[in-house]
């Protein structure tokens, strides 16, 4: 064995390395690295890592709930030309006691005004920081919810009058809806990518005490309503 210590000329160790001969090659080990070396020539290097030890975490952290959430849930119908729209729309928050909901005009039957309306609701400074869920959002709501907006801003030409949308999308669904209006804000977020399950199965999943019964889509049609 050859020990070779490499000092500083005020007498300090700077580096220490010793040559170890083993067999037919040579073993130089210095600090936590080994170099095996035979005719000349690194046949490999190891390196030696301390690796601390995990502690068991005995203190429960628990979590923290989220309060600045709310639901949006809507309901539709099958008007006599056809087409589909809105009849029922609620949302619900901690804020409010009971569900906040809109119902549309039985004399009008026009769902525009109860979209209206809902929007201006949530846009309130009162649930400025509140995150809006809607399940399938991107699959369903979205839709009776832009053409609403969209041909709302079509009958201003004031700017400051006209809602303001931005959507975030992948693979052409809306994952997530940002409106502002008069420097007011809200945001509707889908909230079927990060639980992507029927309501039915999920309030199961989760034990909720109320579950989601069988609504008659095929009921709802607009002599019905009236």
């Amino acid at each position: 064995m050859i020990d070779k210590i490499r000092y500083t000329l005020n007498g300090i160790m700077l580096e220490r390395v010793k040559d170890i001969f083993v067999d037919d090659y040579i073993k130089r080990v210095s600090g936590n690295k080994t170099i095996f070396i035979k005719d000349g020539e690194v046949l490999k290097v190891e390196k030696s890592i301390e690796l601390k030890s995990l502690s068991i975490t005995t203190k429960d952290k628990g979590f923290v709930e989220d309060y600045n959430i709310g639901l949006i849930d809507t309901e539709t119908y099958k008007a006599r030309d056809g087409s589909i729209k809105i009849h029922a729309l609620g949302f619900k928050t901690v804020l409010d006691k009971d569900v906040v909901m809109f119902y549309i005009d039985k004399e009008t039957m026009d769902h525009s005004n109860l979209i209206l309306n809902f929007i201006n609701e949530i846009l309130r400074p009162k649930y400025a920081n509140i995150r809006f869920y809607c399940h399938n959002l991107g699959g369903y709501d979205i839709v009776f919810l832009l053409k609403t907006i969209y041909l709302f801003n079509e009958t201003k030409s004031n700017e400051q009058d006209k809602y303001n949308v931005s959507l975030i999308l992948i693979d052409n669904r809306v994952l997530k809806c940002d409106i502002k209006k008069n420097n007011l804000s809200t945001v509707i977020i889908d909230s079927y990518p990060i639980l992507p399950k029927k309501l039915s199965v999920l309030a199961k999943d989760f034990n909720v005490e109320t579950l989601k019964s069988i609504f008659p889509y095929e009921f709802s049609l607009e002599d019905n309503l009236i």
